[in-house]
């Protein structure tokens, strides 16, 4: 017994939770002209409008990597997770190329620039285009039914007595019908979704905005911006309109306007409202939708059949709404052909009333199949093309990864590993050779040591939103806003053929199952040696991966020096400071610094033992000269200007400029004394062990101060930093990366 009172409670609270999600209240005009006044902007939304709301609900604002870059293009880091991901039985996964289009042709929905437009998203097989509409639509379902993403449409509550007609007559064969509920009233609601504001008289609209709008800044932007013309312009619906007319034969237009609610506009997939999806196989269907029994009802209360026909079409259901074609093939391509007019003119015919249609349409098509709407010459100028290709940034590729097995199968590989595997995939999807690429490093062969002959690895970092430290300063000064548009611009088209994200799962799936049960972690020697051996060897080529390696282990080799290099700001800081004073004073000098009180003795020791970690390379004394004059020069004519202005010398650009000089130059040589060094090698594998007590205090402090960096700084675990600790000792990188 108390199992079944306990079911029947539960059964009674889901169906209050059920009552509650499901009822759609129905607000008086008058109440809504009060919630205009409140909020105007938020009301007076149209699905462009909604979507953009909707996606900067969805999508937090991105992150800007090299905030200070004067040539930057705000090529952002958006997480879209929340979008395409969270809470999604299927999620997509987002590159931040498509990331950034996205945002960009939603700024364009918001300001009104898409009107008239279809979305078309044009991706191979296999790039994930389905389920990037489904989650996009499951999404907007859901926003919709939130306060924030609310939007209204009309519903009528017609008073039938105030018409002077009796409501039994309209009973007679159906008295239980709800068409007529208690209250005596009959209710309508629009098909096509008419915002209530529009059954106000045109001429009428401003007055009445004016009258409820005391923030004159708001109005100012109702009345003049694009995205609120609608506000003005639109007209209502055949059914609605005619309803009016109708009425006012009877009553006053104030008696009209109590008829007239507002509702809640949910979208609903499932039932084409708000939102329709066409699969190929889905048939065209021109038979206009109705309702009989609110037909006869209709025509009773008005005397005529014709007086307000209540018939619409399936187009009118997603009026201010979203339809998606979901492939152009087979009656798609008549859906397609049928919606020219809809697009151009807003305008649809049932029968011989014309419908006003102000919907987002969507359409997802493969390449091979973009013909259909590019060689129609009236859809040339009505879409707007977003490629959806297959992953182009290797981040986003191992995001995919570790969502299909799990985050914790990043616990198996060493860090950089897995994004490495990543960009083998990446690399088989992108052009063998880049026009802007090309066009930017004039002289690619000074990069072989680290990036391929097509130097894909670069674009993949520029991809990725990279800037990486060891392009040249002459190839990063090349690299202004019109050069960089001009390579993402190319990224964007990148993709098309290559691994697909299938495939690339099976891929890793093999890689995966065959060296997981390794008893050290995945190392990039585990991914060479897929690749070179498995059956996948032709999707990418050897010299890609030779550099592939070569990248790898000049990234680790800097990880390193980086986890061993002690940072000692103050003293460096000093040193910087009383050179800059030392090169604009007498030889043989002995003055004071202004900037740290210290005495400094200037001649050519103190000179050229700063200066040997400013210029590590070997320079001969005459461009020894040269270097100190230069310094000097811009000493006197921009760094004395800047502490003129208010600036620390600290703050200067020179300071900041020769710090980063000398720490990279000593960083470069932080593993030198240890290179060699056997006592470092067997200290290192002994780390946590009894037997590493046994070392010099001195060593001991620096094999935990790498260790621990690598492990804080970098993600390694204890014996990841030692595996590769070990691994940068006997390979030689030291000797394989020289100068770097």
């Amino acid at each position: 017994m108390n199992s079944i009172k306990k079911m029947n409670q539960f059964l009674s609270e889901i169906s209050g939770d059920l009552k509650q999600e499901h009822h759609i209240e129905l607000i008086p005009f008058a109440n809504f002209l009060q919630e205009i006044a409140k909020n105007p902007k938020h009301i007076f939304r149209n699905i462009n409008q909604m979507v953009h709301d909707m996606i900067n609900h969805y999508i937090p604002q991105g992150i800007n990597e090299y905030p200070n870059d004067p040539e930057s293009i705000n090529f952002i880091k958006y997480n879209t997770n929340k979008l395409f991901v969270e809470g999604l039985e299927t999620p997509f996964f987002a590159d931040r190329l498509l990331a950034n289009q996205l945002i960009q042709v939603i700024r364009s929905l918001r300001q009104g620039v898409m009107k008239n437009k279809m979305l078309v998203f044009v991706g191979p097989p296999g790039s994930g285009k389905s389920t990037f509409l489904n989650n996009f639509i499951e999404k907007l379902e859901h926003y919709s039914r939130t306060e924030k993403g609310v939007m209204f449409d009309t519903a009528w509550k017609i008073n039938i007595q105030k018409l002077g007609v009796n409501w039994k007559n309209l009973l007679d064969e159906n008295p239980e019908s709800p068409i007529i509920p208690k209250d005596k009233n009959l209710y309508m609601v629009c098909p096509g979704h008419d915002h209530p504001i529009i059954h106000i008289p045109k001429s009428a609209r401003k007055n009445l905005l004016s009258s409820i709008i005391e923030d004159k800044d708001v109005l100012d932007e109702i009345y003049n911006k694009k995205e609120f013309s609608w506000v003005l312009e639109s007209e209502s619906c055949p059914i609605c309109s005619s309803l009016i007319r109708q009425l006012l034969k009877s009553i006053s237009p104030k008696e009209v306007w109590s008829m007239l609610y507002a509702r809640h506009y949910e979208f609903a997939r499932k039932l084409g409202e708000g939102i329709s999806v066409y699969n190929s196989g889905d048939p065209v269907n021109h038979t206009p939708k109705g309702n009989r029994e609110l037909q006869r009802r209709l025509e009773l209360l008005f005397h005529s059949s014709n007086a307000v026909r209540y018939q619409f079409s399936d187009i009118a259901l997603t009026n201010n709404g979203v339809m998606a074609i979901m492939d152009v093939k087979s009656h798609n391509i008549e859906r397609l052909e049928n919606l020219h007019g809809v697009i151009s003119d807003g305008i649809h015919k049932v029968g011989n009333m014309e419908e006003k249609i102000n919907s987002l349409f969507v359409t997802l098509i493969n390449p091979e199949d973009l013909s259909v709407i590019i060689n129609h010459k009236s859809f040339r100028d009505r879409v707007s093309i977003i490629q959806i290709p297959y992953v182009r940034d290797y981040k986003t590729e191992a995001d995919i990864y570790k969502n299909g097995y799990g985050h914790n199968v990043e616990d198996k590989f060493l860090p950089n590993i897995l994004e490495s595997f990543a960009k083998v995939v990446v690399s088989s999807r992108l052009s063998k050779n880049s026009k802007e690429i090309i066009h930017w490093i004039k002289d690619p062969k000074k990069y072989q040591h680290l990036c391929d002959d097509h130097l894909k690895i670069l674009r993949m970092e520029l991809y990725s939103g990279n800037l990486p430290q060891w392009l040249h300063a002459k190839d990063l000064s090349a690299l202004d806003k019109e050069s960089r548009r001009a390579i993402i611009g190319e990224g964007e088209s990148q993709g098309q053929s290559g691994l697909s994200g299938r495939e690339s799962l099976r891929i890793f799936d093999s890689f995966y199952r065959q060296y997981r049960v390794q008893q050290n972690y995945i190392t990039i020697d585990n991914v060479i040696t897929f690749f070179r051996d498995s059956v996948f060897k032709s999707s990418v080529t050897s010299n890609f991966l030779d550099s592939l390696k070569n990248y790898y282990d000049y990234n680790l080799l800097q990880e390193i020096k980086e986890a061993m290099y002690y940072y000692n700001d103050t003293q460096i800081s000093k040193e910087i400071m009383n050179y800059l004073f030392a090169v604009n004073v007498e030889m043989d000098s002995v003055v004071e610094c202004p900037y740290t009180k210290e005495k400094i003795k200037v001649n050519l020791d103190f000179l050229i033992h700063i200066e040997k970690q400013l210029i590590p390379e070997k320079i001969s004394a005459y461009e020894r000269m040269t270097y100190r004059k230069e310094t000097q020069m811009i000493y006197i004519t921009q760094t004395l200007n800047e502490i003129r202005s208010g600036k620390k010398i600290q703050d200067t650009k020179q300071f900041m400029a020769l710090l980063a000089d000398y720490n990279i130059s000593i960083k470069q040589f932080v593993l030198e004394p240890f290179a060699n060094n056997k006592n470092f090698r067997r200290a290192i594998q002994d780390y946590e062990t009894p037997n590493f007590k046994s070392y010099d205090k001195r060593l001991t402090e620096e094999v935990n101060y790498l260790i621990q960096n690598l492990v804080e700084k970098y993600n390694y675990s204890l014996e990841g930093a030692k595996q590769v600790t070990i691994y940068c000792l006997d390979e030689e990188l030291m000797k394989k990366f020289p100068n770097n």
